[in-house]
C-alpha cells in the first residue's frame, strides 16, 4: 500500500497513485511502477531523449538550484571549478575557447575567462554530467521529458 494515497467515501475507496509511481495495464494485468527512472551512467544518457525535457529540480553539492534549466545548471558546474584550463582539459564534445569568444552562438563566463558553444539539451546534459563527474561535483538533477517519464541523476 506504499504506492497508494488512500481516500475511503461511503460509496467507494478511491486509490491515488503517489508521486514517483505510475500504473501501467499490459496483458490485463495491472502493473505499479515507478516512473523515476534513476541514471547511474553517462552511456544511460544515450537511451533517452531530452529534447523538449524540463530540469524539475537540482542540487549541486546539496545547495538547491532555482528554476533550473540547463544552462543555469552548467554555468554553475562550471563556476563550481572555477578554472577555464580545467574545464577545457575535461573529455567535452563542447567547443571551449578561452577568453572572450564573440562569434554567434557562444557564451562567455568572464569570472571564470572562458566562452562555450551551446548545444541542445541532449548534449548539455551529457556535457553537466562528464564536467560533475569529472570534478567530483554532487549533482542531483530530476529532469521531465516530452513523454512526461521522470529521469533522476
Amino acid at each position: 500500500m506504499d504506492f497508494f494515497e488512500i481516500t475511503p467515501n461511503p460509496t467507494h475507496t478511491l486509490l491515488k497513485l503517489k508521486n514517483g509511481f505510475q500504473m501501467v495495464i499490459e496483458n490485463n494485468i495491472i502493473k505499479i511502477t515507478s516512473n523515476v527512472i534513476r541514471l547511474t551512467s553517462e552511456q544511460q544518457l544515450n537511451n533517452y531523449d531530452f529534447k523538449y525535457s524540463e530540469p524539475e529540480s537540482c542540487s549541486i553539492n546539496n545547495i538547491i538550484i532555482e528554476s533550473p534549466n540547463f544552462t543555469k545548471i552548467l554555468n554553475k558546474i562550471y563556476s563550481i571549478i572555477n578554472d577555464g584550463f580545467k574545464i577545457k582539459e575535461t573529455p567535452t564534445t563542447f567547443n571551449l575557447k578561452i577568453g572572450e569568444y564573440k562569434e554567434k552562438g557562444f557564451n562567455y563566463l568572464s569570472d571564470i575567462g572562458i566562452s562555450y558553444q551551446g548545444k541542445d539539451a541532449n548534449g548539455t546534459i551529457r556535457e553537466i554530467y562528464r564536467q560533475s563527474k569529472h570534478h567530483n561535483i554532487l549533482i542531483s538533477i530530476k529532469i521531465k521529458l516530452s513523454d512526461n517519464r521522470i529521469i533522476q541523476i
